[in-house]
């Protein structure tokens, strides 16, 4: 996986305190103790301080898994260097 992706699991494994080895594109919520609604908000809270730029809400709200989100975040960060 490349730099971005890694930098994305790095601050999701940080938040829930596991390994980055647990976490992959297809981790969904449901598979990460501690991963309700409160600290979903607090995640994106971090991707976006992380990352320097918002992401779009109604894009979070579709993201199905860890690879999705990090797609968004990635969009969001392309979207930064223009």
């Amino acid at each position: 996986m490349d730099e971005f992706y890694q930098k994305i699991v790095g601050v999701i494994a940080s938040l829930f305190k596991v390994s980055e080895d647990e976490i992959s594109s297809e981790t969904v919520a449901m598979d990460v103790d501690g991963w309700d609604s409160l600290t979903h908000t607090e995640l994106i809270l971090l991707i976006e301080e992380e990352i320097g730029r918002p992401l779009q809400i109604s894009q979070v709200m579709e993201c199905e898994n860890v690879g999705h989100l990090i797609e968004v975040a990635r969009k969001a960060n392309a979207t930064s260097a223009q």
